[in-house]
């Protein structure tokens, strides 16, 4: 997006993957959120682009001033502040999430790795009013912080930092290979999200139940509408569960059981975001006798 200023309103799910230069006031997102006004605010969006510029340089805003704040946001970018120009006075500020917040403002829910350079000052996330953020001690290089924790780097690539991230809530995602290993945002992604999910099935007592076919009988839902070879390099397979225990008996007895899908490998253009269960039944079968059938007779 890259926008100078926004004054009023919301900037909901936007993100910027390139490189950004400015004078002053550079952000990823936006310059400058706010100024006079109180309103303004910054959700669910990210920047993974290089940003700098000569002073109050960020990764998703250069500054904040009297707004709503910033929430569940997060930088990957480079930031520098280089101290040249009008800026020589010492104002070459450079932060992984807004380059400085005057007044009313805040960051919540955040997270910045990219290496933070500035030739007055390198903040990991902003200079006040941090909740719940987090920096990666490594990539971020010598920082000062205002409530930010730092974080080893093995811990901000992992589903720990989305946990904390999420406190609670469903607005971060997690996979080893999405994002450099770095949480992401699941409503904010330029990639599609999908699901996989194996479909409700009903047999009856005897019939042999190969789950090796059940990809070639299409007893599967991708989300999105995708096909199988769209979606993933390795397909995921499937096996049944009797509560926690595993069934491998291919014609089980009459119950309820469930269709538990796993293992595959999505393609690079995807995320996957879960894997959903589906409901398997076992029906009773008609006894036989000398082929005469006794409707009040069953048997398991």
């Amino acid at each position: 997006m890259g926008t100078d200023r926004v004054s009023a309103g919301t900037i909901n799910r936007v993100f910027n993957t390139g490189d950004i230069s400015g004078n002053t006031r550079v952000g990823g997102i936006v310059g400058y959120l706010g100024f006079y006004s109180s309103g303004p605010s910054i959700n669910e969006s990210f920047n993974t682009g290089d940003i700098s510029g000569e002073g109050y340089v960020g990764g998703i805003a250069g500054v904040v001033q009297n707004t709503l704040g910033i929430s569940n946001v997060y930088n990957r970018g480079d930031v520098t502040a280089n101290n040249t120009g009008i800026w020589s006075g010492g104002m070459g500020q450079a932060a992984g999430i807004a380059g400085i917040i005057r007044g009313v403002g805040s960051v919540t829910n955040a997270y910045n790795s990219g290496a933070i350079s500035g030739t007055s000052a390198s903040i990991a996330i902003t200079n006040k009013n941090e909740t719940n953020s987090f920096y990666d001690s490594v990539t971020s290089g010598s920082v000062t912080t205002n409530g930010a924790v730092g974080k080893t780097q093995a811990y901000m690539q992992s589903s720990a930092l989305a946990a904390d991230l999420n406190a609670g809530s469903s607005i971060w995602g997690y996979d080893a290979s999405v994002n450099s290993g770095y949480p992401y945002l699941l409503s904010n992604t330029p990639l599609p999200v999908i699901t996989f999910t194996a479909n409700d099935l009903s047999f009856t007592y005897g019939t042999t139940i190969d789950t090796s076919s059940f990809l070639a009988n299409n007893y599967y839902t991708i989300s999105g509408g995708y096909s199988l070879a769209e979606a993933f390099s390795t397909n995921p397979g499937f096996s049944i569960y009797s509560g926690s225990t595993l069934i491998s008996d291919t014609t089980p007895n009459a119950a309820s059981y469930t269709i538990t899908p796993s293992g595959g490998i999505v393609n690079s253009g995807f995320i996957l975001s879960s894997y959903n269960s589906g409901a398997l039944t076992v029906n009773q079968k008609a006894l036989t006798v000398d082929s005469i059938a006794y409707s009040n007779k069953t048997y398991d």
